[in-house]
């Protein structure tokens, strides 16, 4: 709704079906209803799983609210507050996934995953497990919090990734529709990069992104400017 958006996953989107009233108090009623049930799925720490899953609802909501000011607004965001946006409304969703993992998880799951983690890293960069080992043992790092910067930088990449394919993949197009992120005037990582670097077609780029409405022909004018800067 917020993004004004005709598909979602391949299909049509629940508003445009059932209409914006019953969707919105559909979609409330199913947060309150999963706040409700956590006694039911889970054996203990039931407010410390509430209290954390309302906070990173927030910081969820913060996050889509910053998309929606910049937006709304007419304003590219710089790439700082890109990240800000990113790392509230996609970050977010991985970093509750983490803070419910060292909530619930056992002492043997922990170390298990831990050195599962550490096999990993280990594998992908040499030099990042030397620095990762002596953040765990500095007093100022928990392994949590580690955790948390790593889950951050998964919703960065998610986020990013997500924003190219939606404008390079048709099998994505095809789930979202077509030229999605362009019609809801949304300023995706490329378009980011490209104000913040000043890279060829910015200006014309920029004028269809700061129309009120943009029509299938003008996001098609404004992928091809995007593709052109490279």
């Amino acid at each position: 709704i917020q993004d004004c958006s005709e598909k979602r996953r391949g299909k049509k989107c629940a508003y445009l079906e059932y209409g914006t009233p019953l969707t919105l108090n559909s979609a409330y009623y199913k947060i309150f209803e999963n706040l409700n049930i956590i006694e039911k799925y889970i054996p203990s720490k039931h407010e410390e799983t509430r209290k954390s899953m309302i906070k990173s609802w927030a910081i969820l909501h913060t996050g889509q609210g910053l998309d929606i000011w910049f937006r709304d607004n007419r304003i590219c965001p710089t790439e700082k507050e890109y990240y800000s946006i990113i790392d509230g409304k996609t970050g977010e969703v991985f970093v509750l996934i983490s803070k419910l993992f060292f909530m619930h998880c056992n002492s043997l799951t922990l170390i298990l995953n831990f050195i599962v983690i550490n096999i990993v890293n280990f594998m992908i960069n040499i030099s990042y497990i030397i620095s990762f080992g002596l953040l765990v043992f500095d007093k100022k790092h928990t392994i949590d919090k580690i955790y948390k910067e790593n889950m951050v930088l998964i919703g960065r990449f998610f986020q990013i990734n997500d924003d190219k394919c939606a404008l390079e993949s048709n099998d994505l197009q095809k789930l979202k529709g077509v030229y999605d992120d362009i019609m809801e005037r949304k300023y995706s990582h490329p378009i980011v990069m490209i104000n913040k670097y000043n890279l060829k077609n910015k200006k014309e780029i920029m004028e269809i992104m700061n129309n009120v409405c943009i029509t299938k022909e003008n996001a098609e004018t404004c992928l091809n400017l995007i593709k052109e800067s490279g």
